[in-house]
């Protein structure tokens, strides 16, 4: 078993398909080898309680908390503080740590609360997943850096070998009205 693991942390809903592109974010950690956990702050299951201890259950030493909230309000100001702090008392031998920008900097080596631009400071308000947005916002910072082309654009004429040739006729169409 994995010495540590992530609880992605989200707020809950009603429909079973609001929680489908958490889903698939947990899912594509997994794939990419890193013990990951789904949890939910209401409605939904498991809670954020369960997940930790499952992962405690399983020996699993270090555990970090990433809220996927697209706002920071008074659930992670002031409930997952205090969800934490009775995790922690009831898994002791487990560290339990909400650092979700820490996280994100150790896997894509930049700091997603300072702009990379101007250094200033930044809040992550919402997840943006449409391709040509990413694109622009990417080329915008100067980190957009297109794959290369598999194979090189065609020839123009002139740069064409002497040897090659287009041979060209004309056929006059009968008019078929």
């Amino acid at each position: 078993m994995s010495s540590s693991a992530v609880i992605l942390f989200a707020h809950g809903a009603r429909e079973p398909e609001w929680a489908r592109p958490l889903e698939s974010i947990r899912d594509r950690l997994r794939a990419a080898g890193l013990t990951v956990e789904l949890a939910f702050l209401e409605i939904m299951s498991p809670s954020l309680e369960e997940a930790a201890a499952r992962l405690a259950e399983k020996g699993v030493e270090t555990v970090t908390i990433v809220p996927l909230f697209l706002a920071q309000g008074a659930h992670l100001k002031r409930d997952l503080p205090t969800m934490v702090e009775k995790i922690r008392k009831r898994h002791a031998k487990t560290e339990f740590k909400a650092a979700w920008a820490r996280l994100i900097r150790k896997v894509y080596e930049a700091d997603p609360l300072e702009c990379p631009k101007c250094k200033g400071p930044m809040r992550v308000i919402a997840l943006i997943e449409e391709p040509a947005t990413v694109r622009q916002i990417l080329t915008h910072l100067g980190r957009w850096k297109p794959k290369a082309v598999e194979r090189a654009p065609p020839l123009a004429p002139e740069a064409w070998p002497a040897n090659a040739s287009l041979a060209l006729s004309y056929h006059a169409v009968p008019d078929i009205a």
